[in-house]
């Protein structure tokens, strides 16, 4: 299966939602270890090859891209670097071009907690079903509002959270990209430029957790899981 996919890990972001003037991919959580190498060496088992977009306006420490070349090279995955864009989309755009497998999947390098099983299984669907993203089930109850006033409570049954990674049949989502791009149409994520597309997205539930490092409290979480 490792074959069949090649990967778009995104790390482009400038991560002004942090507070910091370093990326959050690109903090550290251990010292010499950072978010993206964490992310990096989540995904390494289950592609061919790599895609890292790192962000236009800063330039990574060297010692810790070369720490990511070697992490790479011990699953057998192929490593390439490149700028990314603006957006979370024109990243992605760029970084498709350099995909030559017949699956890609999509990564947010803020998702370092991704689990090997999850993982694994998202891509058997991917397989099957050429189009599918880890999620997980909303709990909390979901309130529309306007103002800051509740106008409604939103039925949760049918509602999921997405996550990352995201895969996709490489033609599939190639005529997604090429869509968006006639129709001016941004996504948020990358099943939304399928759906977009017509075509149907497998929801794969997630079972551990997967959160993204937004804020700077869920770096701090991240570094007391990793010590139990």
């Amino acid at each position: 299966m490792k074959n069949d996919f090649e990967s778009i890990l995104l790390a482009a972001g400038s991560g002004k939602r942090f507070g910091l003037e370093i990326p959050k991919q690109f903090c550290e959580i251990n010292k010499n270890y950072t978010v993206i190498e964490k992310s990096l060496e989540a995904i390494a088992p289950f592609c061919r090859k790599i895609v890292l977009m790192l962000p236009e306006d800063f330039e990574p420490n060297k010692l810790v891209l070369s720490r990511l070349e070697e992490k790479a090279k011990v699953h057998n995955s192929k490593l390439c670097f490149l700028k990314g864009g603006s957006t979370r989309q024109s990243s992605v755009n760029k970084g498709f071009a350099e995909i030559n497998s017949e699956y890609v999947f999509i990564h947010d390098g803020a998702r370092p907690l991704v689990h090997k099983n999850d993982l694994q299984e998202l891509l058997q669907n991917t397989l099957k079903y050429k189009a599918a993203l880890l999620a997980s089930p909303i709990n909390d109850t979901i309130k529309q509002t306007k103002d800051n006033f509740i106008q409604k409570t939103i039925p949760r049954q049918h509602l999921w959270a997405a996550q990352t990674p995201q895969a996709f049949d490489r033609l599939i989502f190639q005529r997604a990209l090429e869509m968006a791009q006639k129709q001016n149409f941004q996504a948020t994520d990358d099943a939304c430029l399928v759906e977009n597309l017509g075509f149907p997205v497998k929801i794969v539930e997630a079972y551990h957790l997967n959160f993204k490092i937004t804020f700077q409290q869920d770096l701090d979480l991240l570094k007391a899981l990793l010590k139990l």
